[in-house]
């Protein structure tokens, strides 16, 4: 496995892992001659090198990793440690990826240290694309709604002010319709004159 780490990774975690794993090979940012060079010229000279990028950057580096995988540019991987995770603890799971994964499994993808972190985001990714199919199952022909929200189809020509009963209201992206939050009051927003109807409650299971 060949790693990268960043300039601003902790040297102590270095250290540590070749102190536990000597055949790694580990080099450093600032050893190279893109010393101080901008994230995406590190990402690029990563991907040419084929080196995995050890870093505590959660701000810019994983947003310019994120963008070379949307433009389908090639990414070996980058492994995000939270800066003050403890030194042993970043050691020991660094050491899990690096050793029980392939290059293979880790590129194009943004792995997150803690482990947890990496977990409940994947967990809620699923959870969020499950939870939209069965809504989609559970939502009649015709409707415009969805049976976990209450939505106000207002028109262009409609008033623009908040329908009776919404404590919260919003615009939903497409700007010319708004949404009426959960918080509504029974019955939900009263829909507009001309508007498909509003989608029923599901049914209880069986």
């Amino acid at each position: 496995m060949r790693l990268l780490a960043d300039e601003n990774f902790h040297g102590d975690i270095l250290r540590g892992l070749l102190r536990i794993e000597p055949k790694l090979d580990i080099v450093r940012v600032q050893d190279t001659d893109y010393h101080q060079a901008a994230d995406p010229v590190v990402l690029e000279w990563a991907a040419k090198e084929g080196r995995i990028l050890l870093t505590h950057d959660v701000h810019t580096m994983t947003k310019h990793a994120y963008d070379r995988i949307r433009a389908g540019l090639p990414m070996p991987g980058v492994i995000e440690v939270r800066e003050d995770l403890p030194i042993g603890q970043a050691i020991k799971e660094i050491l899990i990826i690096v050793l029980a994964s392939s290059p293979e499994e880790l590129a194009n993808r943004i792995t997150y240290i803690p482990l947890w972190r990496f977990l409940a985001a994947s967990c809620a990714s699923v959870c969020e694309g499950v939870a939209a199919a069965l809504e989609l199952r559970a939502r009649p022909s015709g409707c415009v709604t969805s049976p976990t929200s209450q939505s106000c189809g207002l028109g262009r020509g409609a008033a623009r002010r908040r329908p009776p009963g919404c404590r919260r209201w919003r615009p939903s992206s497409g700007a010319a319709r708004r949404r009426c939050c959960r918080s509504a009051a029974p019955g939900g927003c009263p829909p507009p004159l001309g508007s498909p109807p509003r989608c029923p409650a599901p049914a209880a299971p069986g």
